[in-house]
């Protein structure tokens, strides 16, 4: 248990250690913001991770992307029986 915990502030801190290394290295400033947007919402994940192991979130959102994997299938082959009816 208290190794997992271990494991959640090291992955924190590697992370934040990267996300400073890449903001320092961006040469650019227009696209900073952008960038610290989606780098913040990865360290949300990262954070949010633990808890949604607790509620076994990992294996719904697994369901709901093969799902919807499922259903692009789907799609994708009635698009190929509309064409071979042409």
């Amino acid at each position: 248990m208290l190794e997992g915990f271990y494991q959640w502030i090291r992955n924190i801190v590697v992370y934040l250690i990267f996300m400073s290394l890449i903001l320092k290295l961006l040469p650019e400033e227009k696209n900073v913001k952008y960038i610290k947007y989606f780098m913040g919402m990865i360290l949300v994940l990262i954070v949010l991770a633990p808890s949604g192991r607790l509620f076994h979130l990992d294996e719904t959102f697994g369901e709901f992307a093969r799902q919807l994997s499922g259903q692009e299938k789907t799609r994708e082959f009635r698009q190929e029986l509309e064409l071979m009816g042409e």
